[in-house]
């Protein structure tokens, strides 16, 4: 079986066909691996069994099932099929079509179940075969949308558009990507309509070339308070304005802080008014590219050829598009990034002169930047936290800074503002927020490579624009915090997790765990896998943080690899294949050399 190569620290998508020769079920084995260390995923597939069938599988999984045993059953030797049981076939296709378009949004994996292989569908006549998902391959530029649920973060979601020569197709996905908006790629799956399900194949996504971040000096941005059919706006247009563009705003001040004066805002703000009621989805169901949302700009004479950036201020929704998508409106195209942030979140900007996370965390994804996750070890075992950086406006933060490895992708911090430690030491860092002298710290062990740089920070102020700061926040002031990109080989273009220097205090909750993820004076941590310890921290001020940093030969740890849906249960009848597909998150340190 052949084997593939995955780097420690990354994630690999496998896409397994299994074929059943036993009604006992049957196992396959995968190798991967990885820089370092073999993986082997086992897979059982079950036998297939009514009472399994039934607990596992939806209603609607039985029926599609159902149709393609009909459809296989109505093809007749010879050229000529009866004329009443091709009609029955579409009839049966067409339902079968949007029964499939439908299962493949909540459960991508029963969609590729369900699918008809290329011989199958080779199979059924032309007109049957229309209406069946067929393999494709396709390159365009991919458009990332993510919808917020700040009270609900298990409700955030992200979701995928490709964008070929102006035709949107929808991007669904048995695995979880990350990705920036505008960057050209090429998809491997199965196409139904305007539909792409990928397969979740290890070359399932392919980037051919990625897309930057603007987000240097005027950032012109289109603001449009939209009312909609029965809804009136509780913020006016002065209002929205002041809040936005005046330099004293605490929009503004936040931002030319961030950036270090590097980036500002211009712009103007429109009411706009939509004919239908609140729809569902991000933003109150508006987008740019409606056809009543257009029509409104044009008849204000709006061109948008002067804005960089679009922010829709509907009835309720919190989204944006991560990075800038394509708009081609009457043959010319314009490059923006879309955001949605509620009136409600501008009432209470307005009448506290405060400065919520909402607002700012919504940007920040317009620039083209992911969340701030924490990897929490309070447990003894290590867990990913999607928005778990209490101390990040794109994590669970209020307004608190963007962290050291975002600053650098958005051009904010360059190369002379990071102290490079590649060797055993005492050093000193100044705060993130410092304008002078260096404001973080890389450290790479020169025994592993760049593939192991970390991301070394402290917080001088606690900034809040007006909010009173939680002692979550104010217990890491002036302390050291160390974040790890979750793709070092690819440093643009990843997200980043804050570890967890003090893991498994105990008796404390996952909360109150969190206040205690920094170095103060005296402390030290120790990353065996790294080969790094850092600390103890000897000095803690104000101004800056001493502290040593031992680099030596790191120890290999081997760890079972995070397996994203495992329990893959999968009916299958004896003589027929079935599909399952996995995601290993690799934990292996690396340090660690080939294994079995």
């Amino acid at each position: 079986m052949k084997k593939t190569h995955i780097k420690n620290g990354t994630i690999f998508s496998l896409a397994l066909a299994v074929f059943v020769v036993s009604v006992l079920g049957s196992f396959d084995s995968v190798f991967a691996q990885n820089g370092g260390q073999n993986l082997t995923a086992v897979v059982l597939v079950p036998p297939t069994d009514v009472a399994i069938a039934k607990r596992l599988s939806s209603q609607q999984e039985v029926q599609i099932s159902g149709m393609n045993n009909v459809l296989m059953n109505s093809t007749i030797a010879g050229e000529n099929p009866k004329k009443l049981l091709e009609q029955q076939a579409v009839a049966i296709a067409k339902v079968r079509k949007e029964m499939m378009k439908s299962l493949a949004k909540t459960d991508p994996r029963k969609f590729l179940n369900l699918i008809l292989s290329e011989q199958k569908r080779s199979q059924l006549s032309p007109a049957v075969q229309a209406l069946i998902e067929k393999k494709t391959q396709i390159t365009g530029k991919l458009e990332v949308l993510h919808i917020d649920d700040f009270a609900e973060h298990k409700n955030s979601r992200f979701e995928y558009s490709l964008n070929v020569d102006g035709k949107k197709y929808s991007v669904l996905s048995p695995i979880e990507f990350s990705g920036r908006s505008n960057g050209t790629v090429t998809l491997a799956g199965y196409m139904l309509d305007n539909l792409v399900m990928l397969d979740g194949g290890d070359e399932s996504i392919i980037p051919i070339a990625t897309q930057g971040i603007e987000a240097l000096g005027e950032q012109r941005m289109l603001v449009l308070i939209t009312e909609m059919q029965g809804e009136t706006s509780p913020v006016s247009i002065y209002e929205v304005n002041q809040a936005v563009f005046a330099t004293s705003s605490p929009f503004q001040t936040y931002f030319k802080e961030q950036s270090y004066n590097e980036m500002w805002f211009t712009g103007a703000v429109h009411k706009i008014e939509l004919a239908r009621s609140v729809g569902e989805g991000c933003g109150s169901g508006v987008s740019l590219m409606d056809s009543d949302v257009l029509s409104a700009i044009q008849a204000q004479d709006i061109d948008l050829a002067d804005y960089d950036r679009v922010l829709f201020v509907p009835p309720v929704g919190y989204c944006s598009g991560v990075g800038k998508w394509d708009n081609t409106i009457n043959n010319v195209t314009y490059s923006l990034s879309e955001s949605w942030v509620s009136w409600h979140s501008f009432r209470y900007l307005i009448d506290n002169n405060l400065l919520s996370q909402i607002l700012p965390h919504e940007i920040g994804h317009g620039l083209g930047v992911w969340h701030a996750n924490f990897l929490d070890c309070s447990s003894g075992e290590c867990v990913h936290n999607e928005y778990g950086n209490y101390f990040d406006v794109m994590g669970g933060s209020e307004v608190g800074d963007f962290n050291a490895l975002y600053k650098e992708q958005l051009g904010w911090l360059t190369p002379t503002d990071f102290m490079e430690i590649t060797t055993t030491g005492n050093y000193s860092i100044n705060s993130l927020e410092s304008f002078t002298g260096a404001k973080a710290a890389k450290i790479v062990n020169p025994l592993i490579g760049s593939s192991s740089v970390l991301y070394l920070e402290k917080r001088e102020q606690i900034r809040t624009y007006g909010n009173e700061p939680t002692s979550i926040v104010v217990a890491q002031r002036n302390k050291l915090l160390l974040n790890m990109p979750q793709r070092p080989s690819d440093i643009q273009n990843s997200d980043v997790w804050l570890i967890d220097m003090k893991p498994g205090i105990p008796g404390a909750g996952q909360y109150t765990d969190r206040e205690n993820v920094s170095l103060g004076q005296g402390e030290q941590y120790s990353l065996p896998s790294y080969g790094l310890t850092v600390g103890p921290v000897s000095l803690e001020t104000s101004t800056s943080t001493n502290f040593d940093i031992d680099l030596y030969t790191p120890v290999c740890s081997s760890v079972a690899p995070m397996v994203n849906n495992q329990s893959q249960f999968l009916k299958t009848s004896v003589g027929t294949w079935g599909y399952i597909s996995l995601s290993l998150y690799n934990q292996d340190s690396l340090s660690c050399s080939p294994s079995t």
